[in-house]
C-alpha cells in the first residue's frame, strides 16, 4: 500500500489507477541506468501483483493484522506506566486488542472446525453418490432382466399361436372345401344327446 500510495480501503480500480499513473513516473526507460530508479520500479510491480489478485490481496491482509496484533503485543509489555495505579483509558486498547486476539483465534478455530465437518459432508455426499449409483444399476439389471424375460415368454406364446394358425390353415387346405362342409353338416345334424 506504501509502494503505491494507497489505504488499505482502496479498490482494485484505485490500485489499477495509481500504478498506471507510478508506472509512468518510474518506469527504467525513464532514468536509464538508476539503480534506485529500477528498484523502485520492481517494488511497484510486486505491490500491483499482490493487491490487484484478491486472493493475495487477502493474505497480504491477513498478514499485516498478523505483524500488528504481534507488533502490539511486544509494544505493550515493552510500555511502562509511571503510575501502577492508573486506570486512564490510553493504556486500556491493549485490552480490547488481546480480546479481539481471543476472537479471532475463536473464529479461525470455529471456521477449521466447520471445515472439517464440510469435508466429513463431503465424504457422505461421496458415499451416498455411489450407493446410489450401485443401487441404480442394480434396478436397471433387475429391469432388464425382467424384459428380458417377459420378450422370452412373449415370443414363446407367439410361436405357439403361429404353430396353431399354421396348422389349422394345414387342415383346412388338406380337407378341401367339401369335406368341410360335411364335417358341418354332420354337426347340424347330429342329434343332440
Amino acid at each position: 500500500y506504501d509502494v503505491l500510495g494507497l489505504k488499505n480501503t482502496s479498490s482494485t480500480k484505485d490500485v489499477k489507477k495509481a500504478y498506471i499513473e507510478l508506472c509512468k513516473e518510474l518506469h527504467p526507460d525513464m532514468k536509464p541506468g538508476d539503480a534506485a530508479q529500477h528498484r523502485k520500479f520492481v517494488e511497484l510491480n510486486n505491490a500491483y501483483s499482490i493487491l490487484v489478485n484478491e486472493d493475495s490481496r487477502r493474505k497480504y491482509d491477513y498478514s499485516l493484522n498478523e505483524t500488528i496484533v504481534n507488533n502490539f503485543h511486544f509494544k505493550r509489555s515493552s510500555t511502562k506506566s509511571s503510575n501502577p495505579f492508573d486506570t486512564s483509558t490510553e493504556n486500556d486498547s491493549w485490552y480490547e486488542r488481546d480480546i479481539y486476539k481471543q476472537e479471532r483465534e475463536n473464529f479461525t478455530r470455529q471456521r477449521e472446525n466447520a471445515h472439517i465437518t464440510f469435508r466429513a459432508n463431503q465424504s457422505w455426499i461421496l458415499i451416498g453418490c455411489f450407493v446410489l449409483v450401485v443401487v441404480g444399476y442394480l434396478l436397471y439389471y433387475a429391469a432388464y432382466s425382467y424384459a428380458k424375460s417377459t420378450l422370452k415368454q412373449v415370443d414363446a406364446r407367439s410361436k405357439k399361436i403361429r404353430e396353431n394358425y399354421d396348422a389349422t390353415v394345414q387342415k383346412s387346405v388338406e380337407s378341401g372345401r367339401e369335406k368341410l362342409f360335411e364335417r358341418w353338416k354332420n354337426r347340424l345334424n347330429k342329434p343332440d344327446e
